[in-house]
């Protein structure tokens, strides 16, 4: 099952500890008993980070996980997809504007962040498995967290470009396609034990690899 997360307003779980750092907030994947989330999940979501960016707040915690309604035109998770519903396209207001940190995922499902034009960077607190499409054409993600990488699965990271240094730590598994249709001009450096499929970079563009 694919999952999902959900940002609730005034949190007082343990994890919103870790907002009272000036300029966070809380994304909170709990949703009374549901099984999955809704196009009024996703919605309820929007507004709560409209109004955090409103108030000038543009990153946030994820904690918890929920499954939402299957689209494969879409991001399947509520937090992911009301992320890629502040930005349509790069011409948009919110374009690169929201920084995440996922603080108790061990793993990020299939297109959770799909085509979120307006995250800029993620952070993780703990080791990730990434699995297919979950970066997938997030154009404007720059900053990730590649020491916290366990694996990355099918075009992850695919359309996206960057700039600065990427390091894929030892006994990372990059998958076929997973840095599928990348630019990449910062230096690209391959630890030893790292499990690269010989289609992870196809049609990518490498500047600089270190191996």
């Amino acid at each position: 099952a694919t999952k999902a997360y959900r940002i609730e307003a005034n949190v007082k779980r343990e994890a919103a500890k870790a907002s009272a750092v000036a300029n966070l907030s809380v994304i909170d994947g709990s949703v009374g008993g549901k099984t999955e989330g809704t196009a009024d999940d996703v919605a309820a979501v929007k507004s709560q980070i409209d109004a955090a960016i409103a108030k000038g707040i543009t990153d946030f915690i994820v904690v918890n996980q929920l499954a939402r309604d299957y689209d494969p035109h879409e991001a399947e998770t509520v937090v992911g997809q009301a992320i890629h519903d502040l930005a349509s396209d790069e011409s948009s207001p919110n374009y690169g504007t929201i920084s995440i940190t996922i603080a108790d995922a061990t793993e990020l499902s299939n297109g959770a962040f799909f085509e979120c034009y307006a995250l800029k960077s993620v952070t993780f607190n703990q080791p990730v498995a990434i699995r297919g499409w979950v970066f997938r054409n997030c154009t404007a993600l720059t900053g990730v967290d590649w020491a916290n990488v366990a694996s990355i699965g099918a075009a992850a990271f695919g359309g996206c470009t960057f700039t600065s240094p990427i390091t894929i730590n030892q006994g990372t598994e990059l998958l076929s396609e997973a840095f599928e249709d990348c630019t990449i001009t910062g230096t690209l450096t391959i630890g030893e034990g790292v499990t690269v499929d010989a289609a992870a970079f196809h049609d990518a563009i490498v500047s600089d690899c270190d191996l």
